[in-house]
């Protein structure tokens, strides 16, 4: 086997990024992600940047679908993750 061969990692969030979209927007494409995703057994990464505005709208999507989330991490708030199962 040659040594330079990367492994792939297999549980790699999916991610989307929100930049840009407005609101409305924002929500159709998180539904849109997460439903083709769905029972995937991923961890999800949904950027929304600092916008406090930004992630009450896709927390209000995870809490309709019933999906557990968090707010990114020690470093990096600008993202939620959620897991679907």
């Amino acid at each position: 086997m040659p040594r330079n061969r990367r492994k792939r990692r297999r549980n790699t969030p999916e991610v989307l990024d929100l930049h840009g979209l407005g609101f409305d927007a924002a929500r159709d494409t998180t539904i849109r992600f997460l439903e083709s995703r769905w029972n995937s057994g991923k961890e999800v990464h949904i950027i929304t940047g600092n916008s406090y505005d930004m992630q009450q709208h896709v927390i209000k999507v995870f809490l309709e679908y019933k999906l557990t989330y968090e707010v990114g991490d020690h470093f990096n708030t600008g993202y939620l993750k959620t897991w679907l199962l």
